[in-house]
């Protein structure tokens, strides 16, 4: 499915983790037990929830279920159009009617004929314009992942049109985010797509430490900066929300949140500090924060942190507070900070 992403990817044949499941339910009853609010669950990220085998496990449709039985917010991430059949749409319906779902749909470039070359064995970005224009008329936010942005598929001539369907739909918001991949996809992508000055640039790193993600590329800051800003323009001319993700580039969001959770009822979760939220600080004045002036700014019932992480099951406190430290030790070390985050 994705054919750009071979760092992440395994061909190993696919079948569900239940134990992450299982453990998953666990901490959604503990959740309940505790009275705790959470932060947004996410499913997936590199993992589309709607494979084929998701027709014979059904294991997504098993965690809406948990979420919808026990009140838990969901980000819902796809570039399937899987979601649409009966069984896995009247649970996403559900969800969404108690304000605790987020649709996030995938699309990489305005041609399905691109489409078909880059994301081979996905839904067209017509069929899943389609699919957008079936859950929009059922009242559940959309939210549309413009990325990753590819140089000869995502910087087409066609964006505005696709910009003004978006428009015509109903989509509140557009993420994007730069194609970040290794040497060798890099020279593929040249290959099969429309030439493009950039693939005879350097790409920078993505990554500072060493291992796979140390391997990774992505296009130059430029490059980025430029189609960024285009994209941006075009989304404030239709009126639609803009905001990046994992660029740092806060400076050009519009949107209220960068992956839009606040499209859904504000009442059902509690956040987290990010560098977003140091960004702000950092806009008014001209320096990097410390953790504790975030928490500070950020105190309350919204946000959990610190002390409050104890409260929350292991395996969710486990991944806060990891996010945490790193948080609190890229704050320390402006050189990091700035690679993370231009805008800082």
């Amino acid at each position: 499915m994705y054919c750009y992403a071979k760092w992440y990817r395994n061909t190993d044949i696919v079948k569900p983790n239940y134990d992450f499941i299982s453990e998953f339910k666990r901490c959604v009853l503990k959740l309940r037990e505790l009275k705790l609010k959470t932060i947004p669950f996410r499913m997936a990220t590199l993992v589309d929830p709607f494979q084929p085998a998701e027709y014979k496990y059904r294991v997504s449709r098993y965690v809406l279920k948990i979420c919808l039985e026990n009140s838990i917010p969901l980000i819902l991430n796809t570039k399937s159009i899987a979601y649409t059949w009966k069984a896995w749409f009247k649970l996403i319906s559900e969800l969404s009617s108690k304000g605790l779902l987020l649709l996030q749909v995938t699309i990489v470039t305005p041609s399905d004929k691109i489409s078909r070359v880059v994301e081979p064995n996905t839904p067209t970005t017509s069929e899943r314009l389609k699919a957008i224009e079936k859950t929009l008329s059922e009242n559940i936010p959309v939210v549309v992942r413009y990325q990753p942005l590819i140089p000869g598929a995502s910087d087409t001539d066609s964006v505005r049109d696709l910009f003004s369907q978006f428009k015509a739909l109903g989509v509140k918001q557009v993420i994007v985010e730069s194609i970040r991949c290794l040497e060798d996809d890099i020279l593929f992508l040249k290959g099969v797509l429309e030439s493009r000055d950039v693939y005879d640039s350097v790409w920078e790193s993505y990554a500072l430490e060493d291992g796979v993600e140390g391997r990774l590329r992505r296009p130059p800051l430029k490059w980025r900066l430029e189609i960024f800003k285009t994209i941006r323009d075009l989304a404030e001319r239709f009126n639609i929300d803009f905001a990046t993700c994992k660029e740092g580039l806060f400076n050009l969001h519009t949107a209220k949140n960068c992956c839009g959770i606040h499209l859904m009822n504000e009442g059902k979760y509690v956040l987290r500090p990010t560098l977003y939220e140091a960004w702000i600080i950092y806009r008014k004045t001209g320096k990097l924060p410390y953790y504790d002036e975030i928490i500070s700014k950020y105190e309350g019932e919204k946000y959990i942190y610190g002390e409050k992480l104890k409260a929350y099951p292991r395996a969710l406190r486990r991944g806060l507070k990891a996010h945490e430290k790193k948080l609190i030790k890229i704050l320390i070390d402006e050189k990091t900070a700035k690679h993370i985050a231009p805008s800082l």
